[in-house]
């Protein structure tokens, strides 16, 4: 085993106070170094916001970045242990993740490796069309549909769909701007 001695200065950007030295073992740095410095701990609550409001939990967030800030693939094993979750909460979360390509799975004889793959823009992208196709076109022909059916009962809800059919031309503007769907 090959032990180097690294500065946490080429891993975070920081004060000069706050720069530590941290065993790396093999060529790896060990994740666990890192959760334990504030940036660390803090990169790690801003990827689980972040996977939360893409509509992920906080056990994926939290699995997402550390395998975001390894710079080796990890076993089940190895997350569950850094994490402290149980390797079935662990084992759920990596199968949502892989699913979605935001982690990749590859083998190394039986043992199952697991990679992050840096996506999170590419999510946020996404985030116009689906909420466009998933809630506001559903939410607006829903609307008119009511409305139609029920006539001056529901006519209150005329201003729910002028509001859903702004939201649905802000969301296509945007789309078109951002090269997802064509002019």
């Amino acid at each position: 085993m090959v032990i180097y001695i690294f500065s946490l200065e080429r891993i975070f950007t920081t004060q000069a106070s706050k720069v530590g030295v941290m065993l790396l073992i093999d060529g790896g740095y060990d994740v666990e170094a890192i959760l334990k410095i504030d940036e660390g701990r803090k990169i790690m609550d801003l990827i689980q916001r972040v996977l939360v409001k893409l509509g992920y939990s906080e056990t994926d967030g939290k699995v997402y970045g550390v395998l975001l800030l390894s710079p080796k693939p990890l076993t089940i094993n190895e997350i569950s242990k850094i994490t402290k979750l149980s390797r079935t909460t662990v084992s759920t979360s990596l199968s949502k993740l892989v699913r979605d390509y935001l982690i990749q799975r590859s083998k190394l004889g039986r043992i199952k490796l697991h990679t992050a793959v840096p996506a999170i823009a590419e999510k946020i992208s996404l985030q116009p069309k689906e909420l466009l196709d998933r809630e506001i076109k559903p939410l607006s022909q829903l609307t008119l549909k009511l409305l139609n059916a029920k006539g001056n009962e529901f006519k209150h809800l005329e201003n729910l769909l002028e509001d859903l059919k702004q939201a649905e031309n802000f969301l296509l503007n945007m789309i078109r701007r951002e090269g997802n769907l064509p002019s």
